[in-house]
């Protein structure tokens, strides 16, 4: 039996708020781990992934902000918050993208260099440090 209620429900509201946090914090970690991997030492590693990690707050940040301005109709906070989120979010599907490129490339150039010490046993120089794990001189 249905009862006939004016009092809306909080969960559709709580699960789009759930799901909005689940997608930011996946993006975030994506940003982060591409940030991250892109730098060619500790120190610029540590960099890349803070402008990941700021450009992953923008995006959070953005949506909220398009959202109130629209709202207020301040047209150029609005053009902003926009402006904003097309940025970011290029950069985070970029991110996504380039993530998993580099992933899928640097399993095949380990493919590629074990079939190459497969062929040529032990007579490559980059074989033996491979299989030694060191540079010898």
């Amino acid at each position: 039996m249905l009862i006939a209620t004016t009092t809306a429900s909080p969960w559709p509201g709580r699960c789009a708020y759930i799901s909005a946090t689940i997608f930011i914090a996946a993006s975030g970690a994506t940003n982060l781990t591409y940030g991250f991997n892109k730098g060619d030492s500790l120190a610029t590693s540590l960099v890349w992934a803070g402008v990941a990690g700021a450009v992953a707050a923008v995006l959070a940040l953005s949506v909220p902000a398009l959202v109130r301005s629209i709202e207020a109709r301040c047209w150029s906070a609005a053009v902003m918050s926009l402006a904003a989120l097309l940025l970011s979010g290029t950069y985070s599907v970029t991110a996504a993208l380039g993530s998993a490129a580099g992933g899928r490339q640097n399993a095949a150039s380990g493919r590629v260099s074990d079939r190459r010490c497969q062929e040529t046993p032990s007579r490559s120089l980059r074989c033996r440090q491979r299989r030694t794990g060191r540079a010898e001189a």
